[in-house]
């Protein structure tokens, strides 16, 4: 009895094993996909807090250095979220913005100033949130008494998981 080897033409997978082997590659996709959608737009939410957390004590800094008083404005762009620290505090002027790209302000979750002036909150789509501080002479960088938070969302992590950027 003689028993031949295959030719390497013959070598490989069949097709079952190719239909398989794919089935199981979309399922665990399917599975791993909204995970780690959630996952990126959490990283790019925490990314975006500790900026705006960065760029609102460089602002509270100046204001404690300086002797005009600092504004932290902070707004949605078209692409995403813009923010800028200003010297004074009218952020309806502003025109050139930092820009961090895919993450909004939550206009709903947010309760943090949008006026011009101490307290107040704007009723339009495009408003822009507003921190002031001023130099108390104690070293502290006063907030004028402004309390509230300043809401970061990403489209791919869940409305119930919102990252709050709290303003004291």
């Amino acid at each position: 009895m003689f028993i031949s080897k295959k030719s390497q033409s013959q070598q490989g997978f069949t097709l079952i094993e190719l239909v398989v082997s794919m089935a199981i590659v979309a399922i665990l996709s399917a599975i791993a996909l909204p995970t780690l959608m959630r996952i990126v737009g959490d990283f790019r939410v925490n990314a975006a807090i500790a900026e705006l957390r960065l760029a609102t004590r460089v602002s509270r800094y100046d204001a404690m250095t300086g002797t005009k008083p600092r504004t932290m404005c902070v707004g949605n762009s078209e692409t995403g979220l813009k923010y800028l620290s200003i010297e004074g505090r009218d952020c309806d002027e502003v025109k050139s913005w930092t820009e961090i790209k895919s993450v909004r302000v939550d206009l709903e979750q947010s309760t943090l100033r949008s006026v011009n002036g101490v307290a107040g909150n704007s009723t339009q789509s495009d408003r822009i949130y507003r921190l002031s501080y001023g130099n108390t002479r104690g070293g502290y960088g006063g907030s004028y008494g402004q309390l509230g938070k300043l809401v970061v969302t990403h489209p791919w992590t869940p409305n119930r998981m919102y990252r709050a950027l709290l303003w004291v």
